[in-house]
């Protein structure tokens, strides 16, 4: 989606907005037409009640002191949903293979820093396929 989007400031804020929910619309068949500023615009809506919500949040958090079993589990399932539909609208097997290898790589020789390994390893695994599907394009 950052392809479409026009000038460095554009691409600077949308690579900072850029959220599960603002890619997997972006990224979808019905968003193929969708101009850059379009996509601006979906990600700044995104963004604003990302911070919204999270300002909320944390006020009535600390208002109110119940403690609600199951909650902490309601972002797991939210990405897991939005990483199901990802795959369903675009069948690409090697990435959430990718993915896992990488979590479970991360979790074997960074246990305590599962998350940032994992993504700093996905990340680059992404590069390397990327730069893997360009070579081949520029050979073929």
């Amino acid at each position: 989606p950052l392809s479409k989007i026009n000038g460095k400031a554009g691409k600077a804020y949308g690579s900072f907005a850029m959220t599960a929910e603002a890619y997997a619309l972006a990224t979808a068949d019905a968003a193929r037409s969708w101009s850059g500023r379009r996509i601006l615009w979906l990600q700044a809506f995104i963004h604003s009640y990302w911070v919204s919500g999270a300002t909320a949040g944390a006020l009535l958090g600390t208002a109110i002191s119940v403690r609600i079993p199951g909650l902490g589990f309601a972002m797991t399932a939210l990405f897991a949903v939005l990483a199901i539909d990802a795959f369903l609208a675009r069948r690409d097997v090697p990435t959430p293979i990718l993915a896992v290898t990488c979590a479970l790589i991360a979790r074997a020789v960074l246990p305590g820093q599962l998350l940032l390994a994992g993504l700093a390893l996905f990340t680059l695994g992404l590069l390397a396929r990327h730069a893997l599907r360009r070579r081949a394009l520029t050979h073929a």
